[in-house]
């Protein structure tokens, strides 16, 4: 299975993205995957729980369909436009499914205490799964809390992981009732830059 963007969705996310041509070439790919997970934000379910017109689109990534989870989904879209505007590929398998995906990409499994924001999404699980969520790490709150954006979520308190759009979360690092890290990922290894 590959990633394929949809057309309209690409437009949507390079509008929302405030930087030149010239630089999202030129940017690290993981860089530019962060900046379009945070284009998807303020995105909203219409019409009933996991469809709408652009969750929709989301969801196309890799062939899913409405009514699908979405948060992967989601997150194959920030790898997806990432690959196109970088011509770089990621390893990263091309799936919908949070622990399917965490579970074939294991070149791309990053390990605290290294935890790099902006780099890395986290996939959580319920219990032993194998329903989980992902988020992309935006950073740290004094190494308790990780700062989020995540789709498929809702934008109040709680464990959600079935939600009604796209939004910012605070989420304890060690996770919130049964819902716990699973796997940390980097959507582009080869290309990822850690401060020493």
């Amino acid at each position: 299975m590959t990633r394929k963007l949809n057309a309209e969705l690409s437009a949507l996310m390079r509008a929302r993205i405030p930087v030149s041509d010239t630089v999202l070439k030129a940017a690290n790919p993981n860089t530019v995957a962060q900046w379009a997970m945070r284009s998807l934000e303020g995105v909203l379910e219409e019409g009933g729980n996991n469809r709408g017109k652009v969750v929709g689109w989301i969801q196309s990534v890799t062939g899913g369909s409405l009514g699908d989870s979405w948060c992967m989904y989601a997150w194959q879209c920030a790898v997806a436009f990432a690959e196109f505007w970088t011509g770089k590929q990621s390893p990263v398998y091309a799936a919908g499914h949070c622990k399917t995906v965490a579970d074939y990409s294991p070149e791309c499994r990053w390990h605290p205490p290294l935890i790099v924001p902006g780099a890395l999404a986290v996939v959580w699980l319920h219990g032993t799964g194998p329903d989980g969520h992902v988020g992309e790490i935006l950073g740290f709150y004094h190494n308790l809390m990780m700062f989020t954006c995540e789709g498929n979520t809702s934008s109040g308190p709680g464990l959600s992981r079935d939600g009604d759009g796209f939004f910012h979360r605070m989420r304890k690092v060690e996770g919130e009732g049964d819902l716990k890290p699973y796997a940390y990922l980097v959507a582009f290894p080869d290309s990822l830059e850690v401060a020493n």
